[in-house]
C-alpha cells in the first residue's frame, strides 16, 4: 500500500492506544472483523473513507487528525528529483 495507507494506520493505531482500546474494541464498533482494523493500522488496507469518519467519531477527533503531519511524513519519503 501507499505510504498515505501506513501514515493513516499509523494515526488509527496512535489513537486507539490513547483511549485504550483494542483492536477487537475497535472492530466491534466498526462492524468490521479484527483482521480488517489490523491492515488498516498496518497501512495494508485501503481506509474507506465512511470508515474513516466512523473513526474519528468513535475517537472523538476530526476527521483532519488521521491527516495531520501527512505531507511532512510524504516529504520525507519522497525521492529528491520529484521534490518541487
Amino acid at each position: 500500500m501507499s505510504l498515505i495507507d501506513r501514515h493513516i494506520g499509523a494515526r488509527i493505531r496512535l489513537r486507539r492506544v490513547s483511549l485504550g482500546l483494542t483492536q477487537d474494541e475497535v472492530a466491534r464498533a466498526l462492524r468490521a472483523s479484527p483482521d480488517a482494523v489490523a491492515g488498516y493500522e498496518a497501512g495494508e488496507r485501503h481506509v474507506p473513507v465512511a470508515t474513516l469518519c466512523a473513526l474519528a467519531r468513535l475517537f472523538e477527533v476530526e476527521l483532519s487528525f488521521f491527516f495531520e503531519t501527512a505531507l511532512a511524513a510524504l516529504e520525507r519519503e519522497a525521492p529528491a528529483a520529484t521534490r518541487h
